[in-house]
């Protein structure tokens, strides 16, 4: 999957799981983390980013807290720059 299409996704599934409850949202971050695990953060700084931020998402609702926005901005900026410059 191109880096364009895979931020997309990532930016839809944010999106979905903004709007969720906690459990929905954690399945949704959690899903897409398995789904698109690899080493590809090692060669696209972009694409790591995003992933460390929605892996940093996906702890918090796992543990049971609820993301600050500032958490979620940071997701959705770094999916944001990931499209941009994949």
């Amino acid at each position: 999957m191109s880096d364009y299409v895979e931020a997309s996704y990532a930016l839809v599934v944010l999106t979905e799981a903004r709007r969720a409850d906690r459990d929905t949202a954690h399945k949704l971050l959690a899903e897409f983390l398995r789904d698109n695990a690899g080493p590809n953060d090692l060669d696209n700084a972009e694409r790591g980013a995003a992933m460390k931020a929605i892996s940093a998402l996906r702890d918090l609702l796992k543990q049971g807290h609820e993301p600050h926005e500032q958490s979620w901005v940071i997701a959705f900026n770094a999916a944001e720059c990931w499209r941009e410059r994949g």
